[in-house]
């Protein structure tokens, strides 16, 4: 059979069967069964247990040929030498797409990698889809198929995956955070479906305006440059990917059978198809958090402001490591922040308004640089004088300072004024910015 190249049903699924679903608190078959129950997923529910009745409320079958309604999707939590031949059954079912959570395959070398290939053939047989195996499962909108410890916030950032203590731990982060997710893809060993796949899907996918990826490795990739080119000029794409040192790509090899290429291959590939690629976790939300809030930057054209020296040339050594271009200020702009910022200040790019700077200061200079309080008969500005496109506002503690309205008015001219252009901040400091860095991850 022709390979199937639909992958909706994974995420609208109309009937589940959680083959190895269990009644015991502390197994995986337990956990997944109740994370699909308590995400209140409105479909049917198929529990798949030899000796079992009911659990969970739902009734048990001893296996999917015995129900009698369609099922879209089995999600797997049995032992791994059991997969191949339910996995004929499911197939003999009609059933579309099989989430496998078991480990034993590919990673472990030698019969895993005998018994992934024979899973594969099962699948192409009967025209079906595979995420994984070894896996965490499959967490949507509308139901949460995995056996994380938490169900995430929902949101409009999709997360792929390929290790799933990655995806659980980046989840986990994240319900504290102001953003949540339209899914969390977990891919474990990629035997069938992978990343270019899911974003392949995710460009046309309403609930989804950034795409996060954790990735090890990348097998197709030509696949990988046509379809994320395409998909990055619709969405933002911001990849993680690890096993970039040899240690670290042997270490990605025994995690999911990983073949990882030349990190320097990587980086131009993603630079080719428009992906932008994080080092840490922490980056990763960084970028999607602000690719998510803020808008798209028209122009390569930016400016830094800030009241302390040492960031502004720390944020200027990462502009110019980033081929970010600064915004070359038009004389009537030079003229206007001459006249009113303080002798001691630097006007030139980056700005530097000194470290007694008010919030007042702050919006002043925010509002010049973007044209947003000119005085047409006075300062004589006019639209082309305007040549920045977006801003990175640094804030250290000072007395003068008052953190808390600086974040206040920085929101409000992002959100009010300034709809177009992207305004981002780097507050410097701890216990005094927390209020102000709580206030602007939440607005």
């Amino acid at each position: 059979m022709v390979k199937n190249s639909d992958i909706s049903f994974f995420f609208n699924p109309k009937s589940i069967a959680v083959v190895g679903a269990s009644g015991t608190p502390g197994k995986v078959g337990y956990n997944v069964l109740k994370n699909i129950v308590e995400s209140k997923y409105s479909g049917k529910l198929y529990p798949i247990n030899l000796k079992a009745n009911e659990i969970l409320g739902n009734k048990a079958y001893k296996s999917v040929l015995d129900v009698p309604e369609e099922i879209d999707i089995a999600i797997f939590v049995i032992p791994g030498k059991f997969v191949n031949a339910i996995a004929e059954e499911c197939g003999k079912k009609g059933i579309k797409g099989l989430v496998v959570i078991t480990a034993g395959f590919k990673e472990i070398g030698g019969e895993g990698i005998k018994r992934e290939l024979e899973l594969i053939n099962i699948a192409k047989k009967y025209g079906m889809r595979i995420i994984g195996p070894n896996c965490l499962g499959f967490i949507g909108i509308n139901y949460n198929g995995s056996f994380a410890a938490n169900t995430p916030k929902e949101g409009e950032i999709a997360m792929i995956s390929q290790s799933g203590a990655m995806l659980t731990g980046m989840m986990d982060y994240s319900l504290d955070q102001a953003f949540g997710f339209s899914c969390n893809i977990s891919l474990g060993n990629k035997a069938d479906t992978d990343e270019v796949d899911f974003i392949e899907y995710l460009a046309n996918d309403s609930n989804t305006k950034v795409i996060l990826c954790y990735l090890e490795s990348i097998e197709n990739g030509t696949k990988f440059l046509e379809v994320v080119s395409k998909v990055a000029r619709k969405k933002p794409i911001i990849i993680l990917k690890s096993g970039v040192s040899a240690a670290g790509a042997r270490a990605a090899s025994s995690h999911t059978g990983a073949l990882a290429g030349s990190d320097i291959a990587y980086d131009l590939a993603f630079d080719k198809c428009g992906v932008l690629r994080a080092d840490s976790i922490a980056d990763l939300f960084d970028y999607g958090e602000i690719l998510l809030f803020q808008p798209i930057p028209k122009k390569n054209s930016f400016a830094i402001i800030t009241n302390a020296g040492g960031p502004g040339i720390i944020a200027t050594d990462a502009f110019e490591r980033e081929g970010l271009k600064f915004a070359q200020f038009s004389e009537p702009i030079l003229h206007k922040l001459r006249e009113n910022l303080p002798a001691e200040a630097a006007i030139f790019n980056p700005i530097d308004i000194i470290g007694d700077a008010s919030p007042d200061r702050y919006e002043f200079t925010i509002k010049t640089i973007f044209g947003l309080n000119n005085d047409k008969s006075h300062d004589n500005i006019d639209e082309n004088d305007i040549t920045t496109y977006g801003a990175l506002i640094i804030m250290s503690p000072q007395a003068q300072t008052h953190p808390n309205d600086v974040a206040k008015l920085i929101h409000r001219i992002s959100s009010e004024l300034l709809l177009d252009k992207p305004i981002v901040s780097a507050l410097i400091g701890g216990v005094s910015m927390t209020e102000a860095t709580k206030y602007l991850k939440q607005n």
